[in-house]
């Protein structure tokens, strides 16, 4: 291979890298961004019934209460 075809082959294969290094990073902050909206849970916290049980069986247990 001539030393032009080397550094093409490196320059294209850099690219590559760069690249998925930033699809990795994008992809990441796209599943981060998703989970804070979601609920979290202490473990040391009891799990709020909304999140255990059914909206109908809550409700039922409220008015038994």
């Amino acid at each position: 291979m001539t030393h032009t075809a080397l550094i093409t082959v490196n320059a294209v294969l850099d690219l590559a890298v760069v690249l998925a290094v930033f699809a990795i990073v994008r992809f990441t902050h796209v599943l981060h961004r998703h989970d804070q909206h979601g609920e979290t849970v202490h473990p040391s916290q009891p799990i709020p019934l909304r999140l255990a049980l059914s909206a109908d069986e809550v409700e039922e247990l409220s008015q038994a209460a």
